[in-house]
């Protein structure tokens, strides 16, 4: 969480390669229930994670 909100006071973002973002949704949507993944879908939204590509070497 102290990551997360030290990103956010310094005004930066978190990137997430796109396979993360479906396997979180994913994971979330069954063990966590709907309305979790809707957060993390609202946090998406928010831009609070920006989807992107991983780069390999």
């Amino acid at each position: 969480m102290e990551l997360f909100t030290g990103l956010r006071l310094a005004n930066r973002q978190l990137l997430l390669p796109s396979p993360i973002v479906a396997e979180v949704g994913h994971l979330l949507a069954t063990k966590a229930g709907a309305r979790t993944e809707a957060f993390f879908l609202r946090a998406l939204a928010d831009r609070d994670f920006i989807p992107g590509r991983a780069n390999h070497g």
